[in-house]
């Protein structure tokens, strides 16, 4: 018997029917102050059944769609969850043994990410209400994969709103000082516990792979590097040099280390500001033949969105500034709140800004291992473009 029930104001109602998974506090009517945590049911005004989901009210998303079913949401549910989103990893044929095994509400997993990093498992538990279930999530992941460690990556911020404490820890078995993964036939050391996001940065596999051969003969500008994996895959590809720029000393000494274990040569380490690096390059004589440019988010809530298109102009424009005429640009933008469409604008405005034309050669997104669901445009969030520039 379930404890109570939400209801949805009409602006909630549209929004479970129209696909999305997210109730809006304030589109709730009179929700409790309790019962953080809890899989409860969502209904209409008139009583008739929307779906079963995490309530919280001390979050903003008051209401995570779990399930459109009126069935019970207990350990045999969360099993089949875990499997269908396994099994889905299974037939796509990444050229890596690290991928995401589990991606939130794309996977009807709301606030679970999964990483496999070669038997290593890292997990983000996001959600208060997925942190009620932990053990039992634990107890199928090591049934189903006996892994040789697992990690729980609970720091990042978006906890906080969650009214959730901030942690990082070995949750079972031994965790390798490095642990090795592959990706196409290169050989990275990642930090599971140290590292940017859970390690590494898996969303970008597909279009490392994808620019790789692009390099061959070009001069390369990973700008924002972080660990230089598109760095390290450029060089591979045959680039007649490559110069991998990031603020962080830890990430240029784990590409050198990585750069070592490869035998690659050729890639310049600086540590730099990319944002006053390239207003200098720009200034000055030092031009590329392609430039990667992965900043990390300018907007992490909607209040943010503004400034982060100015910033992303106005690094557009510098890195622009930087290419030979018939050089190629591949910029990306990872925050959720800057839809595709803002993010061309903001390049197209650089673009204009540069006094230079940029012919569009792909639109590339995340991996697939990160599926999107498309009713929930926030799961989108990875938005990448090739761009030659006359």
């Amino acid at each position: 018997m379930d404890r109570y029930k939400l209801i949805a104001r009409t602006a909630g109602v549209k929004r479970i029917l129209a696909g999305h998974p997210w109730v809006f506090h304030d589109d709730l009517v009179s929700p409790p102050v309790e019962g953080d945590g809890d899989v409860v049911p969502l209904v209409d005004g008139k009583g008739q059944f929307l779906g079963r989901g995490f309530y919280n009210a001390k979050s903003r998303i008051a209401f995570r769609l779990i399930t459109r079913e009126d069935r019970p949401v207990d350990g045999a549910f969360w099993k089949d969850k875990l499997m269908a989103a396994l099994h889905y990893r299974e037939g796509l044929g990444l050229k890596s043994n690290a991928r995401r095994l589990a991606f939130s509400e794309a996977d009807g997993l709301p606030g679970l990410v999964v990483d496999d990093y070669n038997g290593s498992l890292a997990l983000q538990i996001l959600t208060k209400g997925m942190e009620t279930i932990r053990e039992p999530l634990i107890d199928i992941l090591q049934e189903a994969l006996d892994p040789q460690a697992m990690v729980c990556r609970n720091d990042a911020p978006v906890r906080v709103l969650e009214g959730l404490e901030a942690k990082k820890e070995v949750i079972a078995g031994t965790l390798p000082p490095g642990v090795e993964v592959i990706e196409g036939d290169l050989l990275f050391v990642v930090d599971l516990l140290e590292g940017q996001k859970t390690g590494a940065y898996l969303d970008q596999r597909e279009n490392r792979l994808f620019l790789r051969p692009l390099a061959a003969g070009r001069k390369v500008l990973d700008a924002f590097c972080y660990d230089g994996w598109f760095a390290l895959h450029m060089a591979k590809g045959g680039a007649s040099a490559v110069v991998a720029m990031d603020s962080s000393e830890p990430a240029l000494g784990r590409l050198e280390v990585n750069a070592a274990r490869n035998k690659i040569k050729g890639v310049e380490p600086r540590k730099e500001n990319c944002f006053n690096a390239l207003k200098a390059m720009a200034r000055s004589d030092e031009r590329f033949d392609l430039i990667v440019l992965d900043p990390p988010p300018f907007a992490r809530r909607k209040a943010d969105v503004r400034n982060a298109l100015n910033a992303y102009r106005e690094i557009n424009r510098r890195a622009i500034q930087c290419l030979n005429p018939g050089g190629l640009l591949f910029t990306c933008c990872c925050s959720h709140g800057v839809s595709q469409d803002l993010f061309a604008g903001a390049v197209a405005g650089a673009a204009a800004g540069a006094r230079r034309r940029l012919v569009l050669l792909e639109h590339r997104m995340q991996a697939p291992d990160h599926p999107v669901l498309f009713n929930e445009p926030e799961s989108l969030y990875l938005k990448a473009m090739l761009f030659r520039c006359d």
